[in-house]
């Protein structure tokens, strides 16, 4: 039985204005956060030097991936307007993503916006958005207080 599992009730996503300080901005109503999805290329340095007839892979470039993040819509939410507004000026952004498990989680990552939220129309439903990020380098895992 586990007594550590946290579900992700309680997640933040924030969103930097880039001043000096920077501000952040929370997203509203954040429903999932999928990401980043760290991966690496694979290059073959298999030779004929090579001993056994196995390949020899190594890691080439590595990239911190995409985020997606689904919300309910809320077209004057101030941090789902700044998602806008950085997609619309393709400007580097700095992001945060708070967990709340015990050690208090905080990953931190600068990001382009490449699909800005927009509504997803069902009438069964409330208005949903997803965003997309593409993060640019590496991100960094610390704790938030």
């Amino acid at each position: 039985m586990t007594t550590k599992a946290k579900t992700g009730l309680g997640t933040k996503v924030y969103i930097g204005d880039g001043a000096s300080p920077e501000v952040f901005t929370a997203l509203a109503e954040v429903l999932t956060v999928d990401g980043p999805n760290p991966t690496a290329t694979v290059v073959d340095a298999t030779s004929v030097d090579t001993v056994g007839g196995y390949d020899e892979p190594i890691t080439g470039l590595k990239s911190a991936g995409e985020v997606t993040i689904e919300m309910n819509f809320v077209g004057d939410d101030p941090g789902q307007e700044a998602l806008k507004t950085a997609f619309d000026a393709g400007t580097q952004t700095n992001f945060r993503i708070d967990y709340p498990d015990h050690g208090l989680t905080r990953f931190s990552f600068v990001a382009v916006v490449i699909a800005p939220p927009a509504a997803k129309v069902d009438p069964r439903q409330v208005l949903k958005g997803a965003v997309k990020l593409r993060v640019v380098g590496a991100y960094t895992v610390g704790t938030h207080s």
